[in-house]
């Protein structure tokens, strides 16, 4: 989580996938989810729209089973995340405001978030290093 929340897109796409490779079934499925959002991040900061696109909806699709508070993480947050960033790429217009500078956010921890703004350290919210 620490690299997906420094920005490192794609080495988080290749820790979860030394993850994803050894998990039960049950896992693999959310694991694969994150590491299609992990893709997709990596695909926007490259600016691949297409690519961009099809990872977030493959990411949707996985994390979407899951519950809001799954493994601990504010999920339900970050698919609403993922969806208003979808929608945004989507919705950009070709030569117009460049889709590819959408502000990309950190994955928390489900009780961090639900914590008011004021009441956490700036850092608190993000994933341990």
């Amino acid at each position: 989580m620490a690299l997906f929340n420094a920005g490192e897109y794609w080495q988080a796409h290749e820790a979860w996938e030394q993850i994803w490779q050894r998990h039960p079934e049950a896992w693999r499925f959310f694991v694969q989810g994150l590491i299609q959002a992990a893709a997709a991040h990596h695909q926007i900061r490259r600016g691949i729209r297409h690519g961009a696109i099809k990872h977030l909806k493959n990411a949707l699709a996985k994390l979407e089973v899951a519950p809001p508070d799954f493994a601990g993480l504010a999920l339900a947050a970050f698919r609403e995340y993922l969806q208003a960033l979808l929608q945004a790429i989507e919705a950009a217009p070709e030569g117009g405001e460049p889709w590819e500078k959408q502000s990309l956010q950190p994955l928390h921890w489900y009780r961090q978030a639900e914590l008011p703004a004021s009441s956490a350290p700036d850092d608190a919210t993000a994933f341990p290093q």
